[in-house]
């Protein structure tokens, strides 16, 4: 699966109206230096990790 579409606004596997969330989550980020997320894809399942630094 090809998780690089997946902070992009109206991105969901849970239906419509949906898909909000981690485009947010990255708008939000983009406003500090400091944090990132990383995600990691095996095996069906998402892992996102938040690093913070500072």
């Amino acid at each position: 699966m090809n998780i690089g579409h997946i902070f992009q606004d109206g991105v969901t596997s849970k239906g419509a109206n949906r898909g909000i969330g981690l485009s947010n989550m990255q708008h939000i980020l983009s406003n500090y230096e400091q944090a990132h997320i990383e995600t990691e894809y095996s095996n069906y399942r998402f892992r996102q990790t938040l690093i913070t630094q500072g």
